[in-house]
């Protein structure tokens, strides 16, 4: 936290502009706390793998592309080589019907 949000703005900070500096963080905050968010839910996967709670096979990682365009997956299981689970990872109040329809076009694109 320090180093991602509060070390490059501490003499702005220190100078009385700790309001301004917030504002102008907030996408950083936000990329921070969605990285994090993301990271935890993979750590969650792999720690089900070791108690058994999903199979002991599935490799649990993340999967992104740029062709044919951008997609991004945050958590997917693979087994034996072919797609045993995906997951988004949102850092924010609620899963959209927007959000869901995003991930089944990413499950379409991986079938292309």
């Amino acid at each position: 936290f320090w180093f991602a949000m509060v070390e490059r703005d501490v003499q702005l900070i220190e100078a009385g502009q700790g309001a301004a500096v917030i504002r102008a963080a907030m996408p950083r905050w936000n990329t921070l706390l969605g990285d994090t968010f993301e990271r935890q839910a993979r750590e969650h996967l792999i720690r089900l793998v070791a108690r058994g709670d999903l199979p002991d096979d599935m490799i649990v990682g993340r999967w992104w592309t740029h062709r044919p365009r951008q997609i991004e997956i945050d958590a997917v299981g693979l087994r034996r080589n072919s797609w045993a689970l995906m997951a988004e990872a949102k850092w924010n109040d609620r899963f959209t019907r927007t959000d869901f329809n995003q991930l089944l076009r990413s499950r379409d694109a991986l079938h292309q």
